[in-house]
């Protein structure tokens, strides 16, 4: 049998919970999958997908509907999403993707890149784990001013809601923040240590 986890009514079920108290549960199923619109012709593969039943917390009040799991998958036996679409060599060129956030959508590239859409020279940095997207920190910079400290490895995820390190890195951050902000006639709302950027203001 395909199904590693519980079964119910002859469907394989799936329980994912995250750092911040917010978890996702449902059933697996496979379908067709295309990427882009129907302009591109872009072809159908086929993979296996989660059909959530129970959402809650972040999951139920913020914006974003879903999750799309991107991770490299290194060590399941299952072939995440973005690995059945690399199956396609036909069309796809390597165990390459990039993705691009924007605050209205954005973009999502498997098998390369458009260089169209980046504001400078494009930097490699080598990953530290194949288990997940993880590189090492040398460093962070407020307002152009290296801070000090030893920031070990970082991981990278574009779903992420907070920023967890450790105490000597995260003092070391908002001690920057917080003189930068008083340099600098306040920086916009404040609620405790949080604070709301005007974006006209830099």
């Amino acid at each position: 049998s395909e199904c590693s986890t519980r079964c119910e009514h002859n469907r394989c079920g799936y329980h994912q919970g995250y750092t911040e108290g917010s978890s996702i549960s449902g059933f697996w199923f496979k379908d067709y999958v295309r990427l882009g619109d129907s302009i591109q012709h872009n072809p159908a593969v086929l993979s296996r997908m989660g059909c959530h039943q129970d959402e809650n917390k972040l999951f139920y009040t913020q914006k974003a509907n879903g999750i799309l799991g991107i991770g490299p998958g290194r060590g399941s036996t299952r072939a995440t999403l973005l690995e059945n679409l690399f199956q396609d060599h036909q069309h796809v060129r390597g165990s390459i993707f990039s993705i691009c956030l924007a605050e209205w959508g954005g973009r999502l590239v498997v098998g390369g890149y458009n260089a169209s859409y980046h504001t400078g020279k494009i930097q490699r940095i080598a990953l530290v784990t194949t288990d997940y997207y993880g590189v090492r920190l040398t460093g962070m910079r407020i307002n152009g001013h290296m801070l000090g400290g030893r920031w070990g490895t970082a991981m990278i995820d574009s779903g992420t809601t907070y920023t967890y390190m450790g105490a000597g890195p995260y003092r070391s951050l908002r001690s920057a923040i917080e003189g930068h902000c008083r340099s600098n006639g306040g920086c916009g709302f404040s609620r405790g240590t949080c604070w709301s950027i005007d974006e006209k203001r830099g």
